[in-house]
């Protein structure tokens, strides 16, 4: 990960960084065990990946959106 302009760069590609914001759940933060899942469509396409890792590396923005 490379800093751009103070903003995280997870990928490089043809007109330069790609910079994605990323939304995490709170209910997701209290979660326990604290392991969550990611992945797409695919069932056998998952990462289990624990929260307060997750916070550290990807530093999401932090909202209420599953209304639990």
């Amino acid at each position: 990960m490379v800093e751009v302009d103070t903003y995280p760069c997870f990928a490089y590609g043809w007109y330069g960084c790609f910079v994605y914001t990323v939304i995490l759940d709170e209910a997701i933060v209290r979660l326990n065990p604290d392991i969550f899942w990611l992945g797409g469509r695919e069932v056998s396409l998952k990462l289990a990946t624990r929260t307060l890792e997750f916070i550290d590396f990807v530093k999401p923005s932090m909202a209420s959106c599953s209304g639990t």
